[in-house]
């Protein structure tokens, strides 16, 4: 196997690609979370929590962008991670965290069941059920429904753009909906449900 230099670069466009989607995610997560910050000082251990929250949700828009998969071993410690700082932050809630990620999990799984029993075909992933159970494990039950507004809603603008654009898009067109989910996520844990 040749040894490539010391600086020389691949120029795999595959991987160029990817890097330029997961460069495009991570500034536009970092845009969004600026506002949250302004007039605040906020603790070093909240802004760890902050990033790695916002790495995660970077990565998995970054996956399902790509493959369209969004992966266990990404989700579902989420899930758990939600919880945990649940239970650290305000004990009380953690009962409250637990039926909102599990509320969210199973409305998912029953409309992705409906879904393909109608249509005989799959239309939402379980994976995006799993994301939206981390959404409900970190923000609560009050928050789910800010999330699967601003998700749907990204959702339906960005395919209406493509569309007006020249792109065609049919009732069997794979689009992955965790970008979306993720950033509708991202958002509401930023600056909370709408009233």
């Amino acid at each position: 196997m040749p040894v490539r230099p010391v600086g020389e670069t691949t120029s795999d466009p595959r991987m160029q690609k990817i890097a330029m989607v997961a460069l495009a995610f991570a500034l536009f997560y970092f845009a969004v979370m600026v506002p949250a910050f302004v007039g605040q000082r906020p603790s070093v251990g909240v802004l760890a929590v902050w990033l790695l929250l916002g790495i995660v949700l970077v990565a998995l828009s970054v996956i399902d962008f790509r493959v369209q998969r969004l992966p266990d071993i990404l989700t579902l410690p989420l899930v758990a991670a939600g919880l945990l700082f649940c239970l650290a932050a305000d004990p009380p809630a953690f009962a409250w965290h637990l039926l909102a990620a599990l509320c969210a999990y199973l409305l998912l799984y029953l409309f992705a069941t409906v879904y393909e029993r109608l249509r005989s075909r799959p239309g939402l992933g379980l994976g995006d059920a799993k994301l939206l159970a981390a959404a409900g494990a970190w923000l609560g039950l009050e928050a789910l429904p800010s999330v699967l507004l601003v998700a749907t809603g990204t959702a339906l603008f960005c395919v209406g753009m493509a569309v007006l654009l020249g792109k065609r898009i049919t009732a069997t067109s794979r689009i992955p909906f965790g970008p979306f989910l993720a950033t509708a996520f991202w958002i509401v844990w930023l600056y909370g449900p709408m009233d």
